[in-house]
């Protein structure tokens, strides 16, 4: 399934559900939904997600990460929001021969997820089937109307930041599934402070689960918009990455256009809050890059790569996965030949 075709599954899945009319966002507007509560006294943000794939194709092989990832993918929907997290409920399936020494394992990382993001188990549902598969739901509180930020409003103009870890997400994949003999740490950490700073300011905000490349595909399908990146987008990849992929041969843009994210925060600044913002985080010591800008070109993506700008046909990487049917080797080649093509 594409992540055009996922956007339209959603809305269809949700058409006949009763909304609340509290909430703030419509479907696919929103990395967690938002509720006002109290008279619109309190604002509470919830998201629920599971990890399954990364773990049937052998791209989390360690119990720990596991554990880790089932809190990590919850937590950053709500940092994506400006969303402060305080519970989480956990739902945990294994399989029926798995053994309670890699159970243990999944549990540390959960605990320890929770301690780092300073949030409280409330419960959970637990069994048994044929694949393993973890998530739960998180639930946090907005402290005002003013920090809530969805991923639609993104305006023409703005300009577009993230963190220092693009890539990580896909090269660990790559290494993993490739068998590179690379080994790199790989252990995603939402910036909770840096959601609350960003909220004040940005216009637009998704987190990078799936990649830099589709998380901008859904701004863009969200926004009716288009984007511009400069060669800083470069220079949010690892050091360590960048060299990787100089050895290997791997094209850096590949890094960008997998699936497997590493859950920093995308979001959209406009340009007459910029400098407040730039002085805000450097205030706080949070190291953010300026990566380009919002266009008016609708559907439109293009790079400052090497000094040349090179257009990126971000519906055919978006659709590698689903032309592949679910084969991983297939998929990786498609992406690296659509890459090459372009």
């Amino acid at each position: 399934m594409t992540q055009q075709d996922e956007l339209i599954w959603h809305e269809k899945l949700t058409s006949l559900f009763p909304r609340h009319p509290s909430q703030l966002n419509k479907v696919n507007e929103a990395d967690a939904e938002i509720v006002f509560l109290e008279q619109n006294r309190s604002i509470l943000a919830i998201t629920t997600d599971i990890i399954c794939e990364e773990i049937q194709t052998g791209i989390y092989k360690d119990p720990f990460l596991m554990g880790w990832m089932s809190v990590v993918v919850n937590i950053s929907d709500l940092c994506a929001v400006g969303a402060i997290p305080k519970f989480l409920t956990l739902n945990e399936v294994f399989q029926k021969d798995t053994e309670e020494a890699f159970i243990t394992k999944v549990q540390e990382g959960i605990a320890a997820a929770c301690s780092a993001f300073n949030v409280s188990v409330l419960g959970g549902d637990t069994n048994f089937a044929d694949q393993i598969l973890l998530g739960g739901t998180a639930i946090g509180f907005i402290p005002s109307p003013d920090k809530i930020v969805q991923r639609k409003g993104a305006q023409i103009g703005d300009l577009i930041y993230t963190g220092s870890s693009i890539g990580s997400g896909n090269f660990f994949a790559f290494a993993a599934l490739q068998n590179l003999g690379t080994a790199i740490e790989y252990r995603p950490y939402p910036n909770i402070k840096l959601s609350q700073l960003m909220a004040s300011y940005a216009n637009s905000c998704i987190d990078t689960s799936d990649g830099l490349f589709h998380a901008l595909y859904t701004l863009m399908k969200v926004n009716t918009i288009g984007f511009s990146l400069n060669e800083n987008a470069f220079s949010c990849i690892p050091k360590q990455l960048l060299k990787h992929c100089n050895r290997l041969e791997i094209s850096p843009i590949t890094l960008f256009a997998g699936i497997v994210g590493e859950y920093e925060l995308i979001y959209t600044i406009p340009q007459d809050k910029n400098t407040s913002f730039l002085k805000e985080v450097e205030n706080h010591n949070i190291n953010v890059h300026c990566i380009g800008k919002v266009t008016d070109a609708n559907g439109h993506l293009s790079i400052i790569s090497e000094g040349q700008e090179q257009p990126i046909d971000l519906e055919a990487i978006v659709q590698a996965f689903t032309i592949s049917k679910g084969d991983i080797k297939a998929y990786i080649h498609n992406l690296k030949k659509q890459l090459e093509f372009q």
